[in-house]
């Protein structure tokens, strides 16, 4: 159904011009979420019955539990790999099967524990297929597609950085692990990625950076210090020529940076910081220039090695259009203004996390564990069998079975002594007891 070209414009289908490419990544870590939550559900609650019959046995419920990873890990690799090589090939999708494979049945495998989590802790399983959906809902609105991270709200998140509730998703690590991947190394755009990657770095801070603070600096010598905007503008500029930026420090600085105080302001200092920007910018251009050039040579030589059609055909079978909108954040905000800094938001497929413990900027193509750098796809898939190992150590303890348990007692408790009036008799044997065991 997603499978789209323009059948006037296109005489065949092509993956360069479907523009369902992101919908299928964002669809394919939905369906592997539900599809390992779904199987896995009924797993535990089926056994109740035989389990309490030979309680007395002392069984181990660590042999148990392993038995039941065991045959639904199996399940899970042979379901992601048969939905991979069906669906990848009809999306036209090459050379990039086992990278599908080993990033969903890492999600897949994930929803199997979560299916086994609420199969231990509930009772009933028209419960379970109720809590299902509470279980999907958030997976699809908080992975970061349909509500990107920065339009969330405010007073909950920030426009800056993925929310930890969103980290905690794990389509948000299966769909970010996919996106990369097929935007970066497909065989056309690994070619170019070294080269774009600079210019991406340098157009950034040419084109934006230093822009926005040559305003910052033309406002302050205009406006009076009294102006209610003076003190935040000067925050900022303190802020961003201090900052640990590689690019601060390329080119010595002709001024000291703690003089960018209210007291110490002046023309004659806004004119050196200007001068030190124009400096950067130059440098940059320069930078921007020569790998322009070498990216130009390097099309000329395989042009001239394969051919003057060879990358138009390589670009149209392995690249994607809309995925490229999506990944570059093309058409949206270039850089954001947040609590008297500047952040980079145009082209984060170019430039790393910087954050500690994998934490980074939605799409980063490496991310950081303190002072490792480490591919996306390989750190999305280690916080994805990170999930697995918390969920199966919660199954392993019953903790959502006793957290419930216990929430359940507590309400009990506290609505048996706030209330005034006799208490209706209850139908259930277990609570009328419970009840009793409570007056005593």
């Amino acid at each position: 159904i997603i499978r789209y070209w323009n059948i006037i414009e296109q005489k065949h289908y092509l993956l360069y011009y479907n523009d369902n490419l992101p919908v299928y990544l964002f669809m394919s870590v939905i369906i592997a979420v539900f599809i390992g939550i779904s199987v896995s559900a009924q797993e535990i609650i089926k056994d109740r019955e035989i389990r309490q019959r030979e309680s007395f046995l002392n069984l181990s419920r660590g042999s148990y539990l392993l038995s039941k990873v065991f045959i639904l890990f199996t399940i899970s690799a042979f379901q992601a790999f048969t939905y991979v090589l069906v669906a990848n090939n009809i999306m036209g999708i090459k050379e990039m099967l086992w990278k599908y494979w080993l990033i969903l049945f890492s999600v897949w495998f994930s929803g199997n524990l979560m299916g086994l989590n609420i199969s231990d802790a509930f009772k009933s399983t028209v419960t379970i297929y109720i809590i299902i959906p509470f279980l999907i809902i958030p997976q699809i609105i908080l992975s970061g597609v349909l509500v990107p991270f920065d339009k969330l709200n405010p007073k909950i998140s920030s426009p800056t950085s993925i929310p930890w509730y969103g980290e905690i998703m794990s389509a948000r690590w299966g769909y970010e692990a996919l996106a990369v991947i097929q935007y970066r190394d497909n065989s056309y755009e690994k070619i170019f990625y070294p080269y774009e990657r600079i210019m991406a770095d340098a157009s950034y801070i040419k084109d934006y950076w230093v822009p926005t603070l040559m305003n910052k600096i033309t406002f302050l010598k205009n406006a009076p210090k009294t102006d209610p905007n003076y003190t935040n503008e000067l925050k900022l500029l303190y802020n961003e020529l201090t900052a640990d930026y590689y690019w601060n420090n390329i080119i010595e600085k002709n001024f000291d940076p703690e003089e960018i105080t209210q007291d110490n302001l002046n023309i004659a200092l806004l004119q050196r910081i200007e001068t030190y920007l124009r400096k950067i910018k130059e440098y940059y251009i320069v930078i921007y220039n020569k790998t322009a050039q070498e990216k130009n040579n390097l099309v000329s030589d395989i042009q001239a090695k394969h051919g003057a059609d060879y990358l138009v055909n390589l670009k149209l079978k392995y690249h994607n259009d809309k995925l490229e909108e999506f990944v570059k954040n093309i058409g949206k905000t270039r850089i954001m203004e947040y609590h008297h800094r500047l952040y980079r938001k145009i082209n984060p497929i170019y430039y790393d996390g910087e954050g500690p413990l994998l934490k980074s900027h939605f799409y980063a193509p490496y991310k950081r564990f303190l002072n490792y750098k480490i591919d996306t796809f390989w750190a999305n898939i280690i916080v994805l069998w990170i999930f697995s190992l918390v969920l199966y150590i919660m199954l392993h303890f019953r903790l959502i079975y006793y957290t419930l348990k216990y929430t359940e007692i507590l309400y009990l408790r506290l609505s048996f002594s706030m209330s005034r009036k006799p208490i209706r008799r209850p139908r259930s044997k277990l609570i009328r007891g419970f009840i009793k065991l409570l007056v005593k």
